[in-house]
């Protein structure tokens, strides 16, 4: 160790002397290490295990059953649950959650959404999880007529109720009921996405018709020595008996049971991410390989003093250990600014990914597994870069070096080594650089179709009707009537509409029939979006009716259905002809539902978000087909945002127990949508940026070093004659050469990285040959720029300067 220590002092002495060559190399090896641990960052946080005792017992349950010539995958109904509980021995215990959205209210502030579950009584003891305060949920609690009763999370009791330690035993009112507060979960559960608040499921065969009400997700844990395929066995027989008592309920169906986790994030999910960080790895490779010919470029300098050591007694082995000693100096210092660039670029993941992480386990930081890869990376990045250089070194004939009193270079050949890491380089470099392209071409794509409404200066938000509180159809069309007229009718509003989803997001997606369409087609019935507004909801995002006419609020439950197209609808279903009159619905086989007549025309505004190929849709009116949940828009001449106030008094007078909440402007809402989608492009485009400045430079100090070996030669040839262009080309060819074998693998590479993250380019297509060939220019660009530089400065040399030094 002590010995170790002296080389790396010694190193450290050495780059000191060299600065040029320190700065270069420290910056390379900080950009190679920063950008490969900050992927490591992301894929590790995202793909890391739940925070639960042996998760890795944890399974998920659901049926799948055959329909036609496909699979259906179920989720659990109340008798599946309940009679597979006592049938089962593989599992410690059978349960199941359903996640829902609650509105939660008091006296102690405004209401406000708040994500939750309903559990089953048993699933905290299958997740081997206990409250900081009170207890679990008790098994009769999951009975009919039980009293109400809910677990709070740590979150919402240290915000809305100030952490008070007499919680247990007050009462909350959720979604218009009042419930008893039992107990407090610890700090961050969040059990099973993002809940902060669980109450029971009630678990009541006779409410539920068997083969119905499947909306139950299966949750059980292995019993110990029991593995997930005896698990697999048993619940197929179970499964098999239930086919046998019931064959027309049952036909057709066998158990899914699986980790847990894999339910949440599959294995395509983990390939993905996995490749995307060995992608991300060509930086770090291509930060090696730049290093490796400093080194070894500064080994040509240091060929006098290795001879000299050789020939003083020093093995070949200690030479290396010194040359490698010198190396991790380096790389150590590197790995620690790659650190901070790190915490630089999780820090700008998380700030944009705020409230998009679906799961609360999945934490992007660096934590002790991201510093021991840190760590590990710094070795290997030391070893690649300086083994070559080392091993180059020490091979050289020690009597030949001491004998060349000119160059003292005589022994050390570095042309093919050099021009095999530039080549890698390059290579690597255009294969990053294309998929980052594609990725952010892709983006780009998504967020630059346009659209033909207004977002800037339109509020949105949601109100979500719970059925305790709004049992009646008529009864949530009238709060939404009522909802729309108040907030109209404000000082700085425009106008106020309903509808179904956020315009310029996706809106929902089934099989539509067109009148006259053969009942033999009903299988292949085509797709399109379709949508619930309100009648302002046209004039609210400043779109007139094309033909025909716009919604009422008389057309409600006891009108005549009806229907407005948007204009591609009419485009792809009515191509020659006007489809006002033309009648239309949606369903499937026995499930359709009745028939609309199409009364006008609109703009296409987006109905598939930033897609337009699949944009056709309809809308209907929100007194014909009112849904519990659905979006305030609000139009104004300013700043959206500060129409919330108003918004909130309003509904507040309307329903003072049910919020209105994500109210955010329509454009911020709609990035937020595509935020994953950029982030990932953004960085993709640093790393392939940092990959090109790396070749580049690696180019650049190859042809440089080259030039200086043979300034002598150079010499010779202008003394003898030879002209600039000749010169010029006889030292441009070799790197131009490198630079033209390094682009053809790099573009088979991109050719085959791809398609392999084909879903991570999201609008772009794998093959699009315009981003090849931009890159290749790019690359080529940069290329011929770092090769004629110190080429043209070898068309400089003074020959009466190299013969007086020879």
């Amino acid at each position: 160790m002590e010995q170790f220590l002296r080389d790396v002092r010694y190193g450290c002495r050495m780059f000191v002397k060299n600065p040029g060559v320190t700065l270069s190399a420290v910056i390379a090896f900080a950009l190679g290490i920063g950008s490969t641990t900050t992927m490591f960052s992301i894929t590790h946080g995202l793909l890391r295990d739940m925070p639960f005792d042996e998760p890795e017992r944890l399974v998920y349950l659901s049926i799948d059953q055959l329909a036609g010539s496909r699979f259906d995958e179920h989720l659990l109904s109340v008798h599946e649950i309940t009679e597979w509980r006592e049938l089962q021995s593989t599992l410690v215990g059978l349960g199941g959650f359903r996640d829902a959205d609650f509105n939660l209210s008091g006296t102690e502030g405004r209401p406000e959404r708040v994500n939750g579950a309903r559990v089953t009584a048993n699933a905290f003891d299958i997740l081997r999880e206990n409250p900081i305060l009170g207890r679990k949920f008790l098994a009769e609690e999951e009975l009919p007529g039980a009293e109400p009763v809910v677990l709070l999370g740590h979150s919402i009791w240290a915000t809305r109720y100030d952490a008070d330690p007499d919680i247990l035993g007050q009462t909350v009112r959720l979604n218009g009921v009042s419930r008893t507060v039992v107990g407090v979960m610890p700090e961050g559960f969040r059990f099973p996405y993002e809940e902060d608040i669980w109450i029971p499921i009630e678990l009541d065969q006779t409410a539920v018709v068997r083969g119905e009400g499947r909306n139950i997700y299966g949750l059980g844990r292995l019993r110990d020595g029991a593995s997930l395929e005896e698990a697999r066995v048993e619940f197929a027989g179970l499964a098999r008996r239930l086919e046998l008592a019931y064959p027309d309920i049952y036909d057709g169906i066998s158990m899914r049971v699986i980790n847990y986790k894999e339910h949440i994030v599959d294995s395509e999910a983990v390939i993905i991410m996995n490749v995307m960080l060995g992608v991300v790895s060509f930086v770090l490779l291509i930060a090696c390989a730049n290093v490796a010919n400093l080194l070894l470029a500064r080994a040509a300098s240091r060929s006098r003093e290795i001879a000299v050591r050789t020939a003083l007694g020093a093995s070949r082995a200690r030479v290396i250990g010194q040359l490698l000693a010198e190396a991790l100096a380096v790389s150590t210092v590197g790995g620690i600014v790659g650190l901070g660039l790190t915490y630089v670029g999780v820090t700008m993941f998380n700030n944009a990914l705020t409230g998009q992480i679906p799961f609360f386990w999945m934490v992007v930081s660096i934590d002790p597994a991201v510093l021991i890869f840190a760590f590990l990376l710094v070795l290997a990045a030391s070893v690649f870069a300086g083994t070559a250089p080392a091993l180059k070194a020490t091979g050289v004939n020690v009597n030949e070096v001491l004998k060349d009193e000119t160059r003292g270079v005589a022994g050390l050949r570095l042309g093919r080594i050099s021009r095999f890491l530039v080549v890698g380089e390059v290579a690597l470099s255009c294969g990053l650089l294309t998929v980052s392209a594609l990725m952010v071409k892709g983006v780009m794509l998504q967020a630059s179709s346009g659209y033909s409404f207004a977002t800037d200066n339109v509020l949105a938000g949601q109100v979500t009707l719970q059925p305790e509180e709004y049992p009646e159809t008529s009864h949530r069309e009238a709060y939404y009537r009522e909802l729309v007229a108040n907030v109209e009718g404000r000082p700085g509003v425009s106008g106020a509409a309903v509808s179904s989803g956020f315009p310029g997001l996706r809106a929902y997606r089934w099989r539509v029939q067109v009148e006259g369409t053969e009942d033999a087609e009903m299988q292949n019935l085509p797709f399109t979006r379709w949508a619930t507004v309100s009648p302002e909801f046209f004039q609210t995002l400043g779109a007139n009716i094309i033909e025909g006419r716009g919604f009422t609020w008389s057309d409600n439950v006891e009108s005549q259905p009806v229907a407005i197209v948007n204009q591609r609808f009419a485009n792809r279903f009515f191509p020659n002809e006007s489809p006002l009159g033309r009648q239309i619905r949606v369903g499937l086989a026995d499930e359709m539902e009745e028939w609309r007549t199409i009364v006008g025309v609109a703009p296409d505004l987006a109905m598939n978000g930033g897609d337009e190929e699949y944009s056709d849709g309809f809308y209907v009116p929100v007194a014909q087909r009112v849904r519990r949940g659905m979006v305030l828009i609000v139009s104004g001449p300013g700043d959206p945002l500060t129409l919330a106030p108003l918004v909130r008094e309003v509904a507040a007078g309307i329903d003072p127990h049910t919020p209105i909440y994500q109210l955010n402007s329509l454009e911020r809402t709609i990035a937020l949508e595509d935020a994953p989608e950029r982030v990932f492009g953004v960085l993709f485009l640093v790393f392939g940026l940092a990959a090109l400045l790396l070749a580049t430079v690696g180019l650049y100090g190859v042809m440089a070093f080259s030039i200086r070996r043979r300034t002598r030669e150079i010499g010779i040839r202008v003394a003898l004659g030879a002209v600039s262009k000749r010169i010029l080309w006889l030292t441009l060819k070799g790197g131009l050469a490198q630079l033209f074998v390094g682009l053809v693998i790099g573009v088979c590479l991109a050719a085959v990285l791809a398609p392999a993250m084909s879903d991570m380019l999201f609008a772009a297509e794998p093959w699009d040959w315009t981003i090849y060939v931009v890159v290749v220019l790019c690359l080529s660009a940069t290329g011929v720029a770092a090769s004629v530089i110190p080429a043209a400065r070898a068309t400089r040399v003074n020959p009466m300067d190299t013969l007086r030094y020879e």
